[in-house]
């Protein structure tokens, strides 16, 4: 019995490296999402935010330049609506 369970212990750990790995990549890739995501949440609500800078994967950066480009849009629109209203 100890001798099959130290037989299978370097499988084990060979088997956990890339599990650890993987747990690594899919945290870096999925951070970016979660930003995006908060800005555009605080940006629904009206909150302030700050210029976003995308960051990520190239889907995700690219996701990200749209919305902030929506985001310009939205607020030029804001701005134009009020002085608008403000010459009435």
């Amino acid at each position: 019995m100890i001798n099959a369970a130290l037989a299978l212990a370097p499988i084990f750990i060979a088997s956990e490296i890339p599990d650890a790995i993987a747990i690594i990549f899919l945290k870096n890739q999925t951070r970016p999402i979660k930003k995006l995501a908060e800005v555009s949440k605080k940006f629904g609500r009206g909150e302030d935010i700050e210029e976003y800078i995308p960051s990520g994967a190239s889907e995700i950066r690219q996701a990200g330049y749209e919305f902030e480009k929506m985001r310009k849009r939205i607020l030029r629109h804001l701005n134009q609506r009020s002085e608008m209203l403000s010459g009435i």
